[in-house]
């Protein structure tokens, strides 16, 4: 008996088993976000179409894929894309490459469960990326090619010798008998081809690019039988909150399609500076049907700009911008006049705004963050005034409070520069 609690089940190789894992994901997720979109029901039914958005936290693709299956109770109303995953945790090692900072026998034990299974029923795949090719995995690579028995004077440059003496007292006389574990975390650090000599990074050349090659044309493959693949174009999460350069497998994904390849993009907005669950604001652009594949720069800047369109200014950004500049105290009611002002001139430049300003009265709104920034100890109030606490030399980061007002004023400043500058004036 079908089962029709999901969408198209007999294209998964366990729909049971995928259904329980969606339907986790979707729960987890509602508890952990708050999640407003304008995706019209018409994208539930978009066939053989290439999902791009920006990529700010582990949970874009999540959210993405949550808002195109539709949850109705227990069934799955739309489509599941097919997910691009960076390669190191598609590995058995999977688990313990997230969980790297931990304790060392714990992450040693960690890296015997696989993760493998969970993907595959989810339609998440790897894809191979230089930055996240991390130290174990060039020391497999470099067996692979044969370099195993060769003296790791000669494999690694100044770098990688002088990271290696880090945790060896003396270089083993083969690279097969580095062990990666004992390098701990260093052991997950990216851009590991950086640390290779440079006729050894000749002999892993080939496959390197061959893997890769292959990995996009299973997506390509998918593409064509019509289903639907999602990919972050930046190939890594912003850093720092600014849209970062847009790489050639999206691009190269276009060229390996049978059929002309139609994208469909999508803006995700944090609105993460207040209490409760984090709000999150999906916008999607018009379908892309007239991408030049033919011309790199083009497509990569037509790509960014048509993402970059769509993102909405949330209270989280406007509250991290202000606090970026301004350093005088202030009152509740002067803060929510100037976000009152900021609202009206994002609309008067055609930016897309957070819903919320529409349905809570300001003074309310500001006046529930402010109390909320004061707990975190980014303000404090003297004489009925609230005065900024948070430094602007502040790195950007997902980690801490702190980080979030930095990296959300860059994002600001990123993708509306004219209108972020307009406000600080």
């Amino acid at each position: 008996m079908s089962f029709r609690w999901l969408q198209d089940p007999d294209d998964y190789e366990h729909p049971r088993l995928s259904w329980l894992i969606e339907i986790t994901f979707a729960l987890v997720l509602g508890c952990l976000f708050r999640v407003e979109d304008d995706v019209p029901k018409s994208y539930e039914s978009a066939r053989g179409c290439l999902l791009v958005s920006n990529h700010q936290r582990d949970s874009d693709a999540p959210l993405l894929g949550r808002l195109m299956f539709r949850r109705r109770g227990l069934h799955l109303r739309g489509p599941l894309p097919f997910f691009a995953m960076r390669e190191d945790l598609y590995q058995r090692e999977g688990l313990a490459n997230l969980l790297s900072a931990g304790p060392p026998a714990l992450v040693y034990l960690l890296s015997w469960i696989p993760l493998r299974w969970l993907f595959v029923n989810v339609r998440t795949y790897p894809m191979r990326r230089l930055r996240e090719f991390t130290w174990h995995d060039t020391l497999r690579e470099l067996q692979r090619v044969g370099l195993g028995d060769a003296d790791p004077g000669d494999v690694f440059n100044a770098r990688g010798r002088r990271e290696l003496r880090q945790h060896f007292a003396a270089l083993p006389k083969r690279v097969d008998a580095i062990n990666p574990w004992k390098l701990r975390r260093m052991r997950v650090a990216y851009w590991g081809l950086r640390r290779l000599q440079p006729g050894a990074l000749r002999r892993i050349a080939p496959g390197f690019r061959e893997t890769v090659t292959q990995q996009l044309h299973f997506f390509a493959r998918q593409l064509d039988a019509g289903h639907n693949v999602y990919f972050a174009p930046e190939g890594h999460i912003s850093m720092d909150g600014r849209f970062g350069r847009v790489r050639a497998g999206t691009w190269r994904l276009g060229r390996m399609t049978a059929q002309p390849l139609r994208l469909l993009p999508f803006s995700i907005s944090y609105d993460p500076l207040g209490p409760g669950r984090t709000r999150v604001v999906v916008s999607h652009g018009d379908p892309l049907d007239d991408m030049d594949f033919d011309d790199t720069r083009a497509f990569a800047q037509r790509l960014r700009r048509e993402l970059m369109t769509h993102c909405a200014v949330t209270p989280s950004h406007l509250l991290a911008h202000f606090l970026s500049f301004r350093d005088t105290p202030f009152g509740v009611h002067e803060l929510a006049a100037w976000m009152r002002h900021a609202v009206v001139r994002a609309r008067e430049a055609s930016i897309p705004v957070d819903p919320l300003f529409e349905r809570v009265a300001l003074d309310k709104l500001v006046d529930e963050r402010v109390r909320w920034l004061g707990r975190k100890r980014l303000v404090w109030t003297t004489q009925g005034k609230w005065r900024r606490r948070w430094s602007p030399d502040t790195a950007p980061s997902w980690m801490h409070t702190r980080g979030m007002v930095r990296y959300l004023a860059d994002s600001l400043s990123d993708f509306a520069p004219d209108y972020a500058r307009a406000l600080s004036q």
